[in-house]
């Protein structure tokens, strides 16, 4: 019924990853980059829930870093399936470490 929409295919999903990457970049991981290390150590904190209690400034910078390269590797479509990998892995992380 839609199959003429097939060869706008491409540029939807063209649409859809740059829109998230942009939000990863902009929202998510330039404010906390440029948030400096008392950011980072908040961030890093939330480690805590998963046992891992050292270097909360460590896992801070690697939250805000994934975030913000991640989005820009989903703008660029660079090394696309690592980053998404990574993201994964930080939204697992900062969803159940939110919780509790």
């Amino acid at each position: 019924m839609l199959k003429f929409l097939d060869k706008y295919k491409d540029f939807g999903l063209l649409i859809v990853r740059s829109g998230l990457g942009l939000t990863f970049i902009l929202i998510h991981g330039w404010p906390k980059l440029s948030g400096g290390a008392p950011k980072w150590e908040q961030m890093g904190s939330t480690m805590r829930h998963f046992g891992i209690t050292f270097a909360p400034v460590f896992w801070g910078f690697m939250n805000a870093f994934a975030e913000f390269f991640g989005g820009v590797s989903l703008l660029f479509g660079l090394f696309f399936r690592p980053m998404m990998l990574i993201l994964a892995i930080n939204m697992f992380v900062a969803f159940f470490g939110g919780i509790g």
